[in-house]
């Protein structure tokens, strides 16, 4: 993982206040936001057709990343 990832996402980790409030998710969206890239969309959109972000889908969680 790149370190400028690793970093935003600390950051948006440490920013968000528990329990979530808007600030908090508005400084999630700031700092993880630049990182979504077009080609980080179509994978992300490759993966949720796959299944990913379902029950189903993260039991076979391997299965379903392997087959990609």
């Amino acid at each position: 993982m790149q370190p400028a990832v690793v970093s935003a996402v600390k950051k948006a980790v440490n920013a968000a206040p528990s329990p979530i409030t808007r600030a908090g998710l508005v400084a999630e969206n700031a700092l993880l936001g630049p990182l979504f890239t077009p080609a980080a969309a179509d994978r992300a959109h490759v993966l949720l057709a796959a299944g990913m972000q379902t029950r189903d889908g993260e039991l076979r969680l391997e299965s379903v990343i392997s087959g990609l």
